[in-house]
């Protein structure tokens, strides 16, 4: 290498040497005014290769990112074509498929779905495909026209959409997203569900009581002891804080739990799990309508029970429930989470905790009053006793 740097050295000086040398001789300038000459070249040399240069680089750039859409949209086509006709096919042969390949045909979607199409969907075409799959129909083809054309639009629009797209609203939701999509597709086939006992009757596994009901089971970690004095008071909200500019709990709150859906309360130090709760409704407290004034004392009592508006909290978000079951000694947990809320998609976690509080399992500690706790010797409350049994059911 430094035999190289030497010679290419040598010829750049040689040449320079060659150039005064050749414009004296052959008298093209005058000696005294030759180095202006010479610089005014040099400037111009470089000028002109840095503009070219430029040009050059702009161009190729320009031909590079042409070459990329072509490619990426070739691709589009391809996986968007090839998702539309397996679910077209899926649906189409519905009557002519075994139960176990309609069970898993939701789940072959999933998959491809997961593998390739999440990859070229902005926010707003995953929600809109999460939508239409929730409402996608367990029978064949007739009964799915709407929907499958629905998603058939969806990758359609997808193509023709801007590619200089503006930052996505929603770029710190994706993750959750993309979850709810992949919950959307924990369909089962009815005509699967049905199943004939001993004596030809027609019975439902207990699964399906729980999809039928459409229930999702949450997980919620408890702030600190407030939240028990709260229920003490007969204020039955879990409540959590948005600091900064961090807000994925309150959106999953505002989004995704609903009516019906059953939360199970966290309790650090040990306690595990110390309550089953059904949800009634939300409530969010945000920190510009507090400052104008919007809510009310009772308001602000019952749903910022830890005066986080006045410490600066930017949401103060609530789910508000009524008690299915609870024990404050604590049922232990299945699974360690260390979320603050998060869904519970494992059947294995949420029917530990569901056999824990109905006393299927009992407690050592505790083995009479299980799941039946009161809140103290002056307090009870009544327990959706009725609410757990359909769900167990």
């Amino acid at each position: 290498m430094k035999v190289k740097n030497f010679i290419h050295y040598g010829i750049l000086a040689a040449l320079v040497i060659l150039f005064f040398v050749s414009a004296i001789l052959f008298k093209v300038y005058e000696f005294e005014i030759l180095p202006s000459p010479f610089f005014g070249a040099l400037m111009g040399v470089f000028i002109t290769a840095f503009v070219t240069a430029f040009l050059l680089r702009g161009q190729t750039e320009g031909e590079t990112q042409k070459d990329r859409n072509i490619k990426i949209y070739q691709k589009q086509i391809q996986i968007y074509s090839r998702f539309s006709s397996k679910m077209w096919s899926f649906f189409y042969d519905n009557e002519k498929m075994k139960d176990s390949d309609k069970d898993d045909r939701y789940e072959k979607l999933r998959i491809m779905c997961f593998d390739e199409l999440v990859f070229f969907l902005e926010d707003d075409g995953i929600k809109e495909l999460t939508k239409v799959i929730k409402n996608i129909n367990p029978g064949g083809l007739p009964d799915n026209y709407k929907n499958i054309c629905q998603i058939t639009n969806i990758l359609q629009k997808s193509l023709h959409d801007d590619k200089k797209k503006k930052k996505q609203k929603c770029e710190k939701c994706r993750t959750e997203l993309l979850i709810d999509l992949f919950d959307a597709f924990d369909q089962k086939d009815k005509n699967s569900l049905l199943k004939k006992d001993s004596a030809g009757i027609q019975t439902i596994d207990k699964p399906t009581l729980v999809k039928e009901m459409n229930i999702t089971y949450w997980h919620f970690n408890m702030l600190g002891d407030k939240q028990i004095e709260e229920f003490k008071r007969g204020n039955w909200v879990l409540n959590l804080i948005e600091y900064g500019e961090e807000d994925w709990r309150t959106w999953k709150i505002e989004h995704q739990v609903k009516e019906g859906d059953v939360v199970f309360l966290f309790r650090r130090g040990g306690y595990g799990y110390i309550g089953a709760f059904k949800v009634t409704g939300t409530k969010i407290l945000r920190a510009k309508e507090y400052e104008n004034g919007k809510y009310t004392k009772d308001e602000i009592a019952e749903f910022d029970m830890y005066n986080a508006m006045d410490d600066g909290a930017m949401l103060s978000s609530n789910i508000i429930v009524m008690p299915i079951a609870y024990n404050y000694n604590g049922v232990g947990c299945y699974s360690v989470r260390r979320r603050t809320i998060e869904k519970m998609n494992a059947p294995e976690s949420y029917n530990y905790l569901l056999d824990r509080f109905s006393g299927k399992i009992k407690n050592e500690n505790d083995p009479e009053n299980f799941g039946e706790g009161k809140l103290d010797n002056e307090t009870s409350v009544e327990l959706d006793k009725d609410y757990l049994q359909q769900i167990i059911n």
